[in-house]
Order: C-alpha cells, then sequence, then structure tokens
C-alpha cells in the first residue's frame, strides 16, 4: 500500500510541475519560449550605442585606470544587449548581425580577461569588425 501511495505523490508532482511549466511557458520538454525584450529596441539601441562608445575609448586609451576590467564589463554588457537584440526581429539578417556583435563583443571581454597577457591587436580587430556590423545593419533597418 506505501508504494501505491509513493507513486500516487509521485504521479500528482510530475503532472503539477508539467502544469507549472505550461503556466510559465514551456512546452511539454521543459524548453520555454517565454523570454521577450521588455525595452524599445531604440532603447537597446542607445545603450549599445553609449556601450560601444566606452568600449572604443578605452581600446585606444592604454593608460586608462582599471582598463582590462572595464574593458571586459563593457564587453559583456554590450554582448548581453546584442544577444537581446537578437530577440527583435525574426530577420535572418537581422538575427545574423545581431549574433555577430555578440560574438565578437565576447572575444573582447574573454580577451580582456587575460589582463598583462591580452593581445591589443583582437581588441582592435574585433571592435572594428563590430563597427562594420553595427554600420551594415543600420544601413537597411534604421
Amino acid at each position: 500500500m506505501k508504494s501505491s501511495k509513493f507513486g500516487l505523490v509521485l504521479a500528482s508532482v510530475a503532472i503539477g510541475m508539467f502544469g507549472w511549466n505550461v503556466l510559465a511557458g514551456a512546452d511539454e520538454s521543459g524548453k520555454s519560449d517565454a523570454f521577450k525584450p521588455v525595452a524599445s529596441v531604440h532603447s537597446l539601441m542607445v545603450a549599445q550605442v553609449d556601450y560601444f562608445k566606452g568600449l572604443g575609448k578605452l581600446i585606444d586609451d592604454p593608460d586608462a585606470p582599471k582598463r582590462m576590467k572595464d574593458i571586459h564589463r563593457k564587453a559583456e554588457v554590450l554582448a548581453e544587449l546584442a544577444n537581446v537584440n537578437t530577440q527583435n526581429n525574426k530577420a535572418a539578417d537581422y538575427q545574423a548581425w545581431a549574433a555577430s556583435l555578440r560574438d565578437d563583443a565576447m572575444v573582447i571581454a574573454k580577451e580582456a580577461k587575460k589582463k598583462g597577457d591580452a593581445d591589443e591587436a583582437v581588441f582592435k580587430a574585433k571592435f572594428s569588425s563590430m563597427k562594420h556590423t553595427c554600420g551594415a545593419c543600420h544601413e537597411v533597418y534604421q
């Protein structure tokens, strides 16, 4: 009798968890498409520009205090803004540009974690790539 009660409890928990996942936006596999950006695309773009400009100033100023720490932080935030931006338009080109910006920013962030061993050429190359990516997207969508 104990095992049937235990089975009933387990079944109830499983059904309850499935129901909770459905209410939370998940399908039966447990995957959720519930993430939706809450900021306007314009606000995200303004923030991206702010972080992009700040990152560029740091890359161009090898004597900036806390430079590597700040490059890392700005690059990661810029990458996350671009990551959120991938959700704002389903067009393949838009998605590719947002993903490219995200990926290049993460390369910069990872390079900055190397501190004294960071390769300045990587910063400059990826920043240039990001500038090109932004320009290409803005030609179509701005």
